[in-house]
């Protein structure tokens, strides 16, 4: 029963970072759609024809206004993570056993660089030919 709850945790996240990455593609999806009543009955400069607006103002504060919703919602959930406590079950009298009994081995390894008998090996005579 537990796999079946986090696997339906997973999807239902997966399924609202999906929701919120595709706020602003569908606004852009809804301006192409109604772009005809936006331009008539929406549009600020309608009334200017130089400008080439074709609702591009509203687009604009509607991008502004999604992209305002999304940040704040993400300072709102980041400010709460920050500040939720999280309570962590504490086992008291906890004593890790291991599955395979551990031993001791004894290592000992000494240097080559190290000795009486560095110098010596170094610096000899040469050998007499």
């Amino acid at each position: 029963m537990s796999g079946f709850k986090n696997r339906l945790t997973g999807l239902s996240i997966l399924l609202l970072i999906f929701i919120r990455s595709m706020v602003l593609p569908l606004t852009y999806l809804e301006y192409r759609l109604n772009k005809d009543y936006i331009v008539e009955k929406l549009c600020e400069n309608k009334f200017r024809p130089e400008m080439l607006c074709d609702g591009k103002c509203y687009l604009a504060k509607k991008l502004a206004q999604r992209q305002q919703q999304t940040t704040d919602t993400e300072t709102i959930v980041f400010y709460k993570l920050l500040t939720t406590p999280i309570a962590c079950p504490v086992q008291e009298n906890y004593f890790f056993e291991p599955f395979f009994p551990l031993k001791q081995k004894a290592f000992h390894y000494q240097s080559p660089l190290t000795g009486r008998d560095f110098p010596i090996r170094i610096f000899r005579p040469p050998a007499e030919a």
